[in-house]
């Protein structure tokens, strides 16, 4: 079998379950909107690989903010190809640091892949989990190699599905790159101070770098170029300043990613 079929293989198993999940979305979205017309409930889904992946990171659900306020304007976003993980400074340092400090073959999915206000979510989140689940192990099968690890972003994540996936699939838990997480990058700063002094000598970070990496990603994306270069113009602009706490929180992700390299040669070695 070639490369090509294998590919064009890969595309068609995706675009069904792309399908599956979209009707899944509206079923969701309609037992909420029976029970609370007034909730703001949208699809958004997720920007996904050409082929299958070494990890996938999975975080709660996307969430109505500055993207989008209501349902309104999710639509109108939605209708320009707009994806998840793809709109804020810290969606595109999270990506940096996992292609810079782990691999460029990795995955960032939802549990729910339904946009809500943060007080909607925690709301309705123990009754919209339990029917993602199914469709949540499918999507990790189906994009995952067979040697895929999982890494759940936040103690939330981990939480709901530390029961789903078995132990040995498991790379570890790590930080949201939200700014409710700050403390915690600070709390690492703290306990690994000589590898943090060695980080700032060491990796050669830089807004130019940051910048260079947001541009590839937009560009290999499927939304459309004006939306693209909307947000690459927004983003560049608040990268001009790479504040001390986001050089934490790569910190803190180089931490994690160096522990699960650290991991895997072990097991390769033994």
């Amino acid at each position: 079998m070639t490369d090509l079929a294998t590919a064009d293989q890969f595309s068609e198993l995706v675009a069904t379950f792309r399908q599956k999940e979209s009707a899944l979305a509206t079923d969701i979205i309609g037992e909420i909107k029976r029970r609370e017309p007034a909730c703001q409930v949208a699809y958004l889904g997720n920007a996904i690989p050409g082929g299958k992946v070494k990890y996938i990171f999975i975080t709660m659900e996307p969430s109505f903010g500055p993207w989008a306020s209501d349902e309104a304007a999710a639509g109108r976003m939605l209708r320009r190809g707009f994806v998840n993980f793809l709109w804020s400074t810290e969606d595109f340092l999270f990506r940096y640091a996992i292609d810079t400090y782990l691999s460029h073959s990795y995955y960032i999915t939802d549990i729910s892949k339904i946009a809500m206000t943060v007080k909607d979510a925690s709301r309705l989140r123990a009754d919209v989990y339990p029917k993602w689940i199914a469709h949540l192990k499918e999507e990790v099968t189906l994009i995952g190699s067979d040697d895929c690890r999982v890494f759940f972003v936040g103690n939330n994540v981990r939480d709901t599905l530390s029961r789903v996936f078995p132990a040995s699939k498991v790379a570890s838990t790590i930080i949201h790159y939200s700014g409710q997480a700050v403390p915690k990058r600070q709390a690492t700063v703290a306990e690994y101070p000589e590898q943090y002094a060695r980080f700032l000598t060491h990796e050669s970070i830089s807004n130019c770098k940051l910048v260079a990496f947001t541009s590839r990603l937009l560009k290999e994306s499927t939304m459309d170029a004006g939306l693209a270069s909307e947000i690459l113009e927004r983003v560049t602009n608040r990268q001009n300043t790479l504040s001390p706490s986001r050089v934490q929180l790569l910190f803190c992700y180089f931490m994690a990613f160096n522990k699960e390299k650290c991991w895997t040669k072990s097991m390769a070695d033994s």
